[in-house]
């Protein structure tokens, strides 16, 4: 693997926006909070686009996932967000549940988010091949991004966040039966294949102090969904570093999608 910290801004050129796509509140905090910070710290021009966050008719968990989501995105120090009108699987009766949408519309949603924002030129962040642990949502993200690439001539590159199976594995298996389930994440609901092997995975981030602990900290944030008692909250400081003090993509540019 490549250390993106040794060439940021060969990397990403600040000529470049940078573009996320994320599929739930609370998924930039597991998975990308760390190489965010940097881009706001250095003053990139970034901007978060949330696929499956939308509000649903007579629901207020939506409402209450939104709030939490800002309230990390403020601590990561983000201020341009645009959320699409799609929700999650479990919505069914009366949202618009992402995985189930049009890809095509979905891509103009998008299109449309980045062309109001006055962006020109840009590069793509989304969701490995396995859609990080299999999730309907992160799938259609990985697809969205991949159609991008190929279809938009003003993105250049592709980066897809993933995590690494075998660092998890291997510290899962060492960590099971000496320590309580909450201490663990729930691999049971993961697809087998989550995330991507060493082999499969182009570039880490390394982050820094400062970075761990608002990653911690914006993780805590979505307390409707991560419970301070559970993983990876209960993580010790030492555990947590292992598992989300590195950032992982793999890398696509346009020669690839051509």
């Amino acid at each position: 693997m490549k250390k993106i910290n040794d060439n940021f801004e060969k990397l990403f050129p600040k000529e470049k926006a940078i573009v996320m796509l994320h599929a739930h509140a609370d998924d930039e905090s597991f998975l990308s909070a760390g190489i965010i910070n940097e881009f706001v710290t250095r003053d990139y021009n970034i901007l978060l686009i949330y696929l499956a966050t939308g509000l649903v008719d007579g629901d207020n968990r939506p409402i209450l996932r939104q709030k939490e989501l800002f309230s990390a995105l403020e601590l990561l120090g983000v201020q341009n967000v645009d959320l699409l009108k799609y929700c999650e699987p479990k919505y069914l009766k009366n949202g618009k549940p992402l995985y189930l949408q049009s890809i095509q519309e979905v891509i103009e949603g998008i299109k449309t988010s980045i062309r109001k924002r006055g962006i020109k030129e840009y590069i793509l962040f989304s969701y490995d091949k396995n859609g990080g642990y299999g999730n309907r949502d992160h799938l259609v993200v990985h697809k969205v991004g991949r159609l991008l690439l190929k279809n938009s001539s003003n993105l250049s590159s592709l980066f897809e966040v993933t995590f690494p199976r075998e660092i998890y594995l291997d510290w899962f298996l060492k960590k099971e039966g000496k320590v309580s389930e909450n201490y663990l994440p729930k691999l049971s609901y993961w697809s087998k294949e989550f995330g991507l092997v060493n082999n499969e995975i182009d570039y880490v981030y390394s982050l820094n102090i400062i970075q761990v602990d608002k990653k911690r900290n914006a993780l805590s944030k979505h307390q409707s969904q991560i419970q301070k008692d559970e993983f990876p909250l209960t993580l010790t400081d030492v555990d947590f570093q292992k598992l989300f003090g590195k950032e992982y993509f793999s890398y696509l540019g346009r020669s690839i999608a051509e």
